[in-house]
């Protein structure tokens, strides 16, 4: 646990926490519209390949934690996901605003959202913090990514 917290401190140290990283996929988004400039495609992949570490190790422990199986899934595995899925988005977003003419990206993020967005839904397993990470409770400064927002700009780069 403490390597699988040193990662995730790793991958967001002098960086971006979550709801900072939810800003940056909205700034993401208006370059995808606009098909803009380059991102840090770098440091996204860097954060990637930290919480995938931090993630394979997190269930490869899992069964050592039986006793504490919720707490271990609310506390551990559930975070290290959603950052994890989280830059997956930012970077595939990063990655269709630079390439505008490869719809492709666009699917890739579109999916990417999509399991994110199911991870949410499952939630904690602690039934009293079950909702805290539903999209409908998304803070209103930096949102959630919306779906059909990249679905319109896909389809007004295919007309």
């Amino acid at each position: 646990v403490v390597q699988i917290y040193n990662w995730l401190h790793e991958a967001q140290a002098g960086n971006k926490g979550y709801v900072e990283l939810l800003w940056d996929v909205q700034i993401a988004q208006r370059r995808v519209q606009g098909a803009g400039e380059r991102g840090e495609i770098a440091s996204i992949q860097k954060r990637i390949t930290l919480l995938e570490k931090a993630l394979k190790l997190a269930k490869k422990t899992t069964p050592l934690v039986k006793d504490q199986a919720y707490f271990y899934h609310d506390q551990v595995l559930l975070p290290v996901r959603l950052l994890l899925q989280l830059n997956q988005f930012l970077l595939h977003l990063t990655l269709a605003g630079y390439h505008p003419t490869q719809p492709e990206r666009l699917v890739q993020a579109i999916e990417t959202l999509q399991t994110h967005t199911n991870t949410r839904l499952q939630g904690d397993n602690n039934q009293k913090w079950a909702t805290w990470y539903s999209p409908a409770k998304a803070r209103p400064n930096n949102g959630y990514p919306d779906i059909q927002f990249l679905k319109n700009i896909m389809n007004k780069h295919k007309g």
